[in-house]
């Protein structure tokens, strides 16, 4: 998948060590995710990219700037459901050159248009830390709405945070 300015791809543990190190133990974008980040390591890159290629129910990508061919971080449909015709969404934009200037806006839309029109997914799915308000506007503005909340559901350097649960359905991404 790909639009003018970003390739999204499977990783390759050959060409894409390095840029997983960084955007893995990237500390500045790792305070979003959840639970306690650990310090990632080449053989955990390894293993992480061995995981997720051969996982059968999700559909990990590799962000990759197609000028530069810089890798900038991952997205993906997790916990597929065929039958249900649902999937989870997550995203790392590991890369602080590149946090800000709209990213996540076009490759989100280049994993939904994936997951309504490819995999005929009916809904699509996120939690993401109540900290994190530039993703939990970018997601309203994108047609998710806000499902509900688990109060202090993640507990992260001794601080307990609540988890936003969010989804878009197909006919609502249709309408944009």
């Amino acid at each position: 998948m790909e639009n003018e300015l970003f390739l999204l791809r499977k990783p390759n543990k050959e060409i894409d060590i390095n840029d997983l190190l960084q955007i893995k133990n990237n500390k500045d974008t790792a305070k979003y995710l959840g639970g306690n980040t650990p310090t990632y390591t080449e053989e955990d890159i390894n293993n992480w990219v061995d995981f997720h290629n051969n996982c059968d129910d999700e559909d990990l990508f590799i962000i990759q700037d197609k000028q530069n061919k810089k890798v900038i971080g991952h997205i993906g449909l997790y916990n597929i459901n065929l039958k249900v015709r649902s999937a989870e969404y997550a995203i790392l934009i590991g890369n602080n050159e590149y946090l800000g200037k709209g990213v996540g806006r076009q490759v989100t839309d280049l994993i939904l248009n994936y997951g309504f029109n490819k995999l005929k997914l009916n809904r699509i799915y996120l939690s993401l830390i109540s900290e994190n308000l530039p993703a939990y506007n970018l997601y309203l503005k994108m047609g998710f709405k806000k499902e509900g909340c688990l109060r202090q559901a993640i507990f992260k350097n001794d601080v307990y945070y609540d988890s936003i649960l969010m989804s878009i359905l197909n006919f609502e991404y249709e309408k944009k």
